[in-house]
């Protein structure tokens, strides 16, 4: 007797439909949705793996992926006005974090942003076999997004 195990795979397809929503009344079918969803879990793999390749090229190794590793990824292998718009995010969002700490505010799940960190985490620890420092973390989630 054989049983069917079904792996259930996390997807970014709700956090892409508030961007969405939050953006446009367009909808998006599941075919589109598909794709975007490929196109996260693409750019992810593309910047662990430069971060990667970024971080073995230093004279001295670091054994974790910090947010200047993801932000080099992000110039090399988006063009110009893309990776000017992401790294704004990816600083904006890092202000956020650093000012709400610095006020001893309670610790907040997602700093206001739709997409997942801890999604964004996961797929990130498939392609990385270094340490991933939080604030590396809460980076990307605010590319992505």
């Amino acid at each position: 007797q054989s049983t069917w195990v079904t792996k259930k795979t996390k997807t970014f397809s709700s956090y892409i439909y508030m961007v969405l929503k939050k953006l446009s009344t367009f909808g998006i079918s599941s075919r589109a949705m598909a794709i975007m969803n490929s196109l996260n879990n693409y750019i992810i793999e593309e910047i662990c793996s430069e971060s990667i390749r970024l971080n073995r090229s230093k004279r001295i190794k670091a054994k974790t992926i910090s947010v200047r590793d993801i932000e080099a990824a992000i110039r090399l292998l988006f063009p110009s006005e893309l990776q000017n718009s992401a790294i704004s995010e990816g600083i904006s969002i890092l202000t956020t974090v650093s000012n709400h700490e610095k006020q001893g505010g309670k610790k907040e799940k997602n700093f206001g942003l739709l997409f997942s960190i801890s999604l964004v985490s996961s797929s990130m620890s498939q392609y990385v076999d270094l340490s991933i420092s939080k604030t590396a973390t809460i980076y990307l989630t605010a590319v992505l997004q």
